[in-house]
């Protein structure tokens, strides 16, 4: 993944490596453990790109990366 924008409740626009771009809508995965917490809209419009991969942050020196198979 290349670049991210967060363009709507629980949607991003997002930019991948070979040039293509999607725009999806992530309310319907965002169930669990892991990514339950991100349907709070502070939590998920926080997340940000590192290495390639969304990643939300936890605490201060504790991150999880958010993947999500777009194909």
């Amino acid at each position: 993944m290349k670049g991210f924008e967060v363009v709507g409740p629980y949607c991003l626009r997002v930019e991948f490596a070979d040039g293509l771009e999607r725009t999806i809508n992530f309310r319907p995965v965002l169930e669990g453990e892991l990514y339950g917490p991100l349907r709070d809209l502070s939590v998920f419009n926080s997340v940000s790109l590192v290495e390639g991969q969304l990643t939300r942050h936890r605490r201060a020196n504790s991150c999880n990366r958010v993947t999500t198979n777009f194909s």
